[in-house]
């Protein structure tokens, strides 16, 4: 028997069928494949990471006879999945393992009884994000280690001095207020830029191609 939904959103009443509302979701896709319990937990919006095409997955899993924490990966949105990977090895219970991914990078961490009583560990791949281009990465890990701003705070214009960069790097330096609102955006193709003279006094965050390297600080 067909369903249907009605939905009134400010006096507009909506007729959805319930086959056309659950039509966009694909199949079940099971990811683990052991004869014991594997558990995600209360807070399982931390269990799952994606950036892109790649999709990342912890989970506490009983298969080796206690509590361990495994990892898998997908590089295709989820079509196709890696095979799984234990991520600890010990004696004691690890449990309520959450996951996030920053760049290339993706941290695990997890609650865990090996000592005798229980504690948080930390492990972290740092080239497990494959979405995200090492020469990006290394790009902008240069310019952090060689830009240099002063004086900050300041009080009329801040010297922005960068070792190194030319017109092919094609970097964007983005000056954004404590809101997240985008000021100014000008491209580092010189050594040398002076800015900040039309800033109000505030907080303020210089992003290279969208990412954060310094906060600078304009003072009356």
């Amino acid at each position: 028997m067909k369903h249907f939904w009605i939905i009134c959103l400010v006096g507009i009443v909506i007729l959805i069928s319930e086959t056309n509302l659950f039509a966009q979701w694909e199949p079940d896709v099971r990811l683990t494949f052991d004869n014991a319990s594997s558990h995600i937990y209360y807070n399982n919006a931390w269990q799952i990471a994606a950036i892109g095409d790649t999709v990342h997955v912890v989970w506490c899993d009983k298969r080796d006879g206690n509590s361990e924490t495994y990892y898998k990966r997908s590089t295709d949105g989820g079509t196709v999945w890696e095979t799984d990977t234990r991520l600890t090895d010990d004696p004691g219970n690890s449990e309520y393992s959450t996951i996030a991914v920053s760049g290339s990078k993706v941290h695990v961490v997890w609650e865990d009884d090996r000592d005798g009583n229980l504690e948080i560990y930390y492990k972290r791949n740092p080239t497990g994000n494959i979405g995200v281009k090492e020469s990006f990465l290394t790009k902008i890990t240069e310019l952090e280690q060689s830009l240099k701003v002063y004086p900050n705070p300041f009080t009329t214009k801040i010297s922005i001095k960068c070792s190194g960069i030319g017109e092919k790097q094609k970097v964007t330096l983005e000056i954004y207020d404590v809101s997240g609102r985008l000021i100014k955006s000008v491209p580092l193709t010189t050594n040398h830029l002076s800015l900040g003279a039309d800033l109000l006094p505030g907080i303020y965050f210089l992003k290279a191609d969208g990412k954060y390297v310094r906060k600078v600080v304009k003072v009356r």
